[in-house]
């Protein structure tokens, strides 16, 4: 299971990466990962362009324009990748541990395509879209204690 600090590497990397990309497409061979209709989950998130990623406790939160959040937690063995289609294959995608894509988020940005595909050898991670009003009244984020990051860590 990725540790706090392997989390808060991903966000970073996420942040330089993805932030203003619109999502164009979603595709997913074990929807039971994805706690929210499939079709409601698909048609909420397109179209969408990704602001900004933040991480709380082990959560991955990936903000969109639509006052939307994906709510990812990797649980045991899920990692994410970004390819950029436009650039040569990427070599870490020929790892063995990263030949168990689940789902794959399509994205686009000025013409530039590009994916970012969710490896989860176990299927046991969680993917959840909430309304960024709704963000720490049901997900069990507001039970999780101090950031260690943050300045009231003492």
């Amino acid at each position: 299971m990725p540790e706090l600090p392997e989390v808060e590497t991903i966000v970073r990397n996420l942040n330089k990466t993805i932030v203003g990309y619109k999502i164009v497409d979603f595709w997913t061979e074990w929807k039971n990962s994805i706690k929210l209709d499939l079709n409601i989950f698909k048609k909420d998130i397109k179209g969408a362009i990704i602001k900004r990623i933040k991480r709380r406790g082990k959560n991955i939160l990936i903000f969109l324009d639509n006052s939307r959040v994906i709510l990812i937690h990797l649980k045991m063995t899920g990692h994410l990748l970004f390819k950029d289609k436009n650039h040569k294959k990427n070599k870490n995608f020929e790892e063995k541990v990263n030949q168990y894509i689940r789902h794959i988020w399509y994205l686009e940005k000025n013409r530039k395509e590009a994916s970012l595909e969710f490896s989860d050898l176990r299927k046991f991670a969680k993917i959840q879209l909430i309304k960024k009003s709704e963000l720490n009244q049901d997900m069990g984020l507001s039970r999780l204690g101090v950031e260690p990051l943050e300045k009231e860590f003492t």
